[in-house]
C-alpha cells in the first residue's frame, strides 16, 4: 500500500522499448478483493456477523435473537422475540438500498470522536466501522474510496446458500428449543432414501447439460462432503435444484 501510494503520486515511469521512449503511467485502486472474513481488513469495517455487517455498508441492519450477540443477515424482523436494538421492520427484498452509503464519512468521523473506549465500541456497533482503513491514504482521484470499491463474495454466497437449504431440506440442521423440526413442511428429502434418490437425479442431468459445461455435476449425496465443488453448487443452486425440486418443495 506505501508502493502503490507513492507511484500514485510521483507516476510509474516506464520505458518503451519499440518507441525508446520514457512515458509516465498513473495507477488506479477500483476494487480489491477478498472473501467476507479477510475484508475488514481492507474497508475497516465491522464483520459479517455484527450488526451492521453488510460488506457493501448499504444501511441494512441485521436481526439478532434475545440474549444473543450474533446478528444474521435476515431482512425479516422476528416474531413475538425481537429484542432491543433489532426490532427494527422487515426489508422488502426488492428494495434493498444501494450499496456505498453516503453516511460513511460522517459516521467514521463520529467513531473516531469517542472519549472513551465504551463509547467507542457502542458507537462502532452501530455505525458498522472499526477503524479508519489504509484506501484512505491513497490519492482521492486514483481510487474509488471505501465503501464504494467494496466488491460482493459470490463463490462463498453460492457454497453458503447450498449447505444452509440442503441442511434444511435434508433435516441435518439444529434449532432451539422453542422450535420444532418436525413441523417444519420444507423437510422433503427426510431419511437417506429420498437423500440419495435426489442426489442421483443430480448426477444424471448432466447427460443434458451443454458441452460448455465442461463436466456433469457429482451425485450430490455421494459427494457432498468430500468433493463436491463451487461451481457445482452454482449450477445445483440455481440452475438443477429448481427444476428437480418442483412441486416437491411446499410454496
Amino acid at each position: 500500500m506505501h508502493h502503490l501510494a507513492a507511484l500514485q503520486c510521483e507516476g510509474l515511469t516506464i520505458w518503451d522499448a519499440s518507441q525508446d521512449r520514457v512515458f509516465w503511467s498513473d495507477l488506479y485502486l477500483l476494487f480489491p478483493t477478498a472473501d467476507g472474513p479477510a475484508l475488514i481488513y481492507w474497508d475497516g469495517l465491522v464483520g459479517h456477523c455484527s450488526k451492521n455487517g453488510y460488506r457493501i455498508y448499504c444501511g441494512v441492519l441485521g436481526h439478532q435473537k434475545t440474549r444473543q450477540t450474533h446478528y444474521y443477515p435476515a431482512l425479516l424482523k422476528l416474531h413475538d422475540c425481537a429484542c432491543a436494538g433489532s426490532n427494527h421492520p422487515d426489508y422488502n427484498a426488492f428494495e434493498i438500498p444501494l450499496g456505498g452509503s453516503g453516511d460513511y464519512a460522517t459516521n467514521l468521523c463520529w467513531l473516531l470522536s469517542a472519549s472513551n473506549q465504551s463509547q467507542f465500541e457502542a458507537r462502532e456497533m452501530e455505525m458498522g466501522v472499526t477503524k479508519t482503513p489504509l484506501i484512505l491514504g491513497l490519492e482521492p482521484s486514483h481510487s474509488l474510496g471505501v465503501p464504494i470499491c467494496m466488491t460482493t463474495d459470490i463463490m462463498h454466497l453460492a457454497g453458503n446458500i447450498s449447505d444452509l437449504l440442503i441442511s434444511f431440506w435434508h433435516r441435518m440442521i439444529t434449532c432451539t428449543p422453542s422450535d420444532d423440526i418436525n413441523t417444519w413442511e420444507w423437510v422433503v428429502l427426510r431419511g437417506e432414501d429420498a437423500f440419495s434418490a435426489h442426489g442421483a437425479a443430480v448426477g444424471d442431468s448432466g447427460h443434458h447439460l451443454p458441452s460448455s459445461f465442461d463436466t456433469k455435476p457429482c451425485n450430490l449425496a455421494e459427494k457432498i462432503n468430500t468433493d463436491y465443488k463451487t461451481w457445482e453448487f452454482q449450477l445445483y443452486m440455481f440452475g438443477l435444484g429448481p427444476a428437480l425440486l418442483y412441486n416437491i418443495l411446499p410454496q
